[in-house]
C-alpha cells in the first residue's frame, strides 16, 4: 500500500495538491478538471485512468476522513475494463451526509485507489474549516455580527522566553499575548469562552490552538486574559506567514442566543508573523534542578537538547559552569536530527563553603562538532542560565587564610608594623574585604594599605598594617584581622607583646638607631668594656704589690 500524504488547503479554496505514490505501476490515475479544494457540501470531479499493458478490470475505492461522530462522505465509483494503451475519463460524484461536521483546524481528505494488475493512489483534500474571522467560526446561532455586544481586542504579543521578538519567532519560543474582552451591551453575557489559534497562512493549516475557561461579564464590564503558549510544533516552516487568531462565544440573556466577535491583530500595525529556522541551531529547553542543592552534596540538573535547525547535527555537547561554585563540566550529547531532541542530565557537586540561601547562576553553552558555540543568523549564541538555590547547613567561612608577622618592636607610644598575608584557598577567583577590630583599647589605627582583594585560585596578597600603641600600655595585647565575603566572615586573632616606655636595656638598644646590626655593635662594645675593666683591675693589683 502506498504512503498517503495529507494536505491542507486555503480557507478561500484556491489550491489542491495531488500526491502520486506509485510503484512504477502500469495503471496510473490522472485527476483533471477538479474544483479545488473539494467542497464541504458535495460535488464531482474527473479522474483519468491510463493502462499501458493489456485489457484488464480496474476497481476503484475511495476512503474519506470521517467526522467525530463516525459519519462519512459517500463517493460514487464505477468499475469497468480499461482499453489497451489508452486513457478513460471517469466522473466521480460525492455527497456529504447531513449532520457531517467539519471540525475547525482538522484535516479532511479522500484517498482514491485504482487496483488492477498494479495499484495507484492519489489523495485530495477538502476545504479546511478554519475561518475565525467569519460568523461560522464563532458558532453564532441566529445572531448576526451587527447585534454582537461582545468585543475583543488582542495586543501585547511578545516572546517571554527564547530567541525571537514580537514578529519573528524561533521554534521553542514561549509567547504571551493579551486579550481584552468587553461587554458593550445592557445584559449579562454568560458562558464566555475565548479560543485562539496560530494559523499558517502559507500552508493553509492550523499550527497550535487553545481555549480559555468559561466566565461571565455584566453589562459594561471587561476582562483581560493573558494567554501563553510554546512554539513547539513540528509543522513550522521557515518563510511561511502566520496569523494569530482569537474569538469568543457567549450567551446574551436578552437574545437567548450566542453572541461573539472575532478579531486578529495583523491589521493593527503588527503584520504577519514569521517563524525563523536557521540551518544550524541547537538549544536547551526545560532546564530544571531536581530536588534541593545542599552544601557538600550533589544535585542533578535535567533538560532537553533541541535541534531547531534545518540540518542534522553531529557530536553535540554542553558545557555547564559556575565561577562562584567552582563548577565546570562537559556533557556529551551526540548526534541530533533536525527538529528532534535528546534528554540532558548532569550531576553537579556543591562545595561545602557555598552560601546558604543564595541563588547561584549556572551557565550552559551548547557546542557543535567543531567546538564552536551554536549561533543563529542574528548572532545570538546558544547560552542559557539557570538559578541554583543552595540550602542546608553550609560552612559560613570564606575560602581564605590569614597569617601575620611583626615588622617592628611593639613599644608604648610608638608605631607598630604588622605584615599580613591574605591567601585565596578556593579553586576559583574570589573577592574579599578586610577589616580590623579589637585594637581600640590599646592602640589607634594609622593605615592599612589594602582593604579589598580579588584573588585568583591560590593567589596571595601582602597587606601592611600600621598601629600606634597608646602611652602606658604594656604586656600581651590582641586585635583581629577580619575577612568578609558576603555574609561569610573569618576572624583571625593576632597577639602582640608590648614593652612599657620606662628604661629597659633592650628598649635602649632599639633606640640607638644602629640599624640591622644593633646587637653586633652592642656585643662588641661590651667586649671592649670588659677588657678595660680587666686592665684597670690588673693595674690596681700590681700597685698594691
Amino acid at each position: 500500500m502506498m504512503k498517503k500524504k495529507s494536505l491542507i488547503f486555503s480557507v478561500f479554496g484556491v489550491l489542491v495538491l495531488l500526491t502520486l505514490m506509485g510503484f512504477g505501476s502500469a495503471v496510473t490515475i490522472d485527476i483533471t478538471g477538479v474544483t479545488v479544494p473539494l467542497s464541504q457540501s458535495g460535488g464531482s470531479f474527473t479522474v483519468n485512468i491510463t493502462n499501458t499493458t493489456s485489457l484488464e478490470t480496474v476497481n476503484f475505492t475511495a476512503i474519506a476522513t470521517p467526522d467525530a461522530n463516525g459519519k462519512n462522505i459517500v463517493f460514487s465509483l464505477p468499475t469497468f475494463p480499461i482499453i489497451i494503451n489508452g486513457t478513460t475519463s471517469i466522473l466521480i460524484t460525492y455527497t456529504v451526509l447531513t449532520g457531517f461536521v467539519f471540525e475547525t483546524g482538522k484535516d479532511y481528505y479522500v484517498t482514491l485507489t485504482a487496483t488492477g494488475s498494479s495499484i495507484d493512489t492519489k489523495t485530495l483534500a477538502f476545504a479546511p474549516t478554519i475561518e475565525p474571522t467569519q460568523v461560522s467560526a464563532c458558532k453564532v446561532k441566529g445572531n448576526s455580527l451587527l447585534q454582537n455586544n461582545l468585543k475583543l481586542l488582542m495586543d501585547s504579543i511578545k516572546v517571554t522566553k527564547g530567541f525571537g521578538d514580537d514578529t519573528e519567532w524561533y521554534p521553542m519560543d514561549e509567547i504571551e499575548f493579551k486579550v481584552d474582552v468587553e461587554n458593550n451591551g445592557n445584559d449579562t453575557i454568560r458562558n464566555i469562552v475565548v479560543e485562539w489559534q496560530l494559523y499558517d497562512e502559507t500552508a493553509k493549516r492550523k499550527i497550535l490552538g487553545g481555549e480559555e475557561s468559561s466566565f461571565s461579564l455584566k453589562e459594561g464590564d471587561d476582562k483581560t486574559l493573558r494567554i501563553t503558549f510554546k512554539l513547539d510544533s513540528t509543522k513550522l516552516k521557515s518563510g511561511n506567514k502566520y496569523v494569530l487568531y482569537v474569538w469568543a462565544n457567549g450567551k446574551d440573556e436578552s437574545l437567548s442566543a450566542s453572541t461573539c466577535f472575532s478579531t486578529n491583530n495583523i491589521n493593527d500595525g503588527l503584520g504577519n508573523l514569521n517563524v525563523v529556522i536557521d540551518s544550524h541551531f541547537v538549544i536547551l529547553d526545560s532546564l530544571e534542578v531536581v530536588g534541593t542543592a545542599s552544601c557538600g552534596s550533589s544535585v542533578q540538573v535535567t533538560g532537553e537538547v533541541w535541534n531547531i535547525g534545518d540540518d542534522d547535527e553531529e557530536d553535540v555537547y554542553v558545557k555547564v559552569y559556575s565561577t562562584e561554585l567552582g563548577i565546570s563540566q562537559r556533557v556529551d550529547v551526540g548526534d541530533i536530527d533536525s527538529f528532534d531532541s535528546k534528554d540532558f542530565l548532569v550531576n553537579l557537586d556543591i562545595p561545602d563553603n557555598a552560601e546558604t540561601g543564595k541563588a547561584y547562576d549556572l551557565t550552559f553553552l551548547v557546542y557543535d562538532e567543531d567546538d564552536d558555540i551554536f549561533e543563529n543568523d542574528n548572532g545570538d549564541q546558544s547560552q542559557f542560565t539557570l538559578p541554583l538555590q543552595v540550602t542546608g547547613a553550609c560552612t559560613n567561612l570564606p575560602p581564605v587564610s590569614v597569617t601575620a608577622n611583626l615588622q617592628s618592636s611593639a613599644v608604648a607610644g610608638q608605631e607598630l608594623d604588622i605584615l599580613a598575608t591574605i591567601k585565596n584557598t578556593a579553586s576559583t577567583t574570589q573577592t574579599f574585604n578586610l577589616e580590623l577590630t579589637g585594637y581600640e583599647n590599646w592602640a589607634s589605627l594609622v593605615s592599612v594599605d589594602k582593604t579589598a582583594f580579588t584573588l585568583t585560585a591560590g593567589q596571595s596578597q601582602n597587606v601592611l598594617i600600621k598601629l600606634k600603641v597608646n602611652a602606658g600600655v604594656s604586656g600581651e595585647q590582641n586585635f583581629n584581622i577580619v575577612m568578609k565575603q558576603g555574609t561569610k566572615v573569618l576572624t583571625q586573632p593576632v597577639s602582640v607583646s608590648v614593652q612599657g616606655k620606662g628604661f629597659s636595656f633592650t628598649g635602649w638598644i632599639s633606640n640607638l638607631g644602629l640599624g640591622g646590626n644593633t646587637y653586633l655593635w652592642v656585643i662588641g662594645a661590651l667586649n671592649v668594656l670588659l677588657v678595660l675593666i680587666i686592665i684597670v683591675v690588673a693595674v690596681r693589683v700590681v700597685k698594691k704589690k
